[in-house]
């Protein structure tokens, strides 16, 4: 497959489904919902090129609404995604097993919430 900077590649799905894949230059990949002008928008899933994936919704190539990102070297995001930055309530599992739910903006912990450490201890 010929790798661009974006362009469509292989144009819908194999069913016919308007699904749409994408290889980019860098080596990320995206298969998913596609507006007009080729932007990620509604249901997708993209592969960066360090293997971590994100799955969920997007709004004109950003993450937008609910979605899961999962770190190539462990650890994972659950929960909302505001102009492509996690915003909202939402679970990350960090590599070591540590888990914070709770409230987040702009990427950081924001607000109520509750850390579980590994061993099931609340801290």
């Amino acid at each position: 497959m010929q790798k661009n900077s974006g362009a469509m590649q292989n144009g819908d799905g194999p069913e016919g489904d308007g699904v749409k894949f994408f290889t980019y230059e860098d080596g990320g990949n995206y298969r998913g919902e596609c507006a007009e002008d080729g932007k990620r928008h509604g249901q997708g899933t993209y592969t960066y090129p360090n293997g971590d994936v994100f799955t969920g919704t997007f709004v004109m190539g950003k993450r937008q609404g609910h979605g899961t990102y999962i770190h190539q070297v462990g650890g994972r995001f659950e929960g909302g995604w505001m102009n492509d930055t996690m915003h909202g309530h939402g679970k990350f599992v960090f590599q070591s097993g540590t888990i914070y739910e709770g409230a987040w903006f702009n990427n950081n912990q924001h607000g109520t919430g509750k850390l579980i450490e590994a061993d099931g201890v609340y801290a």
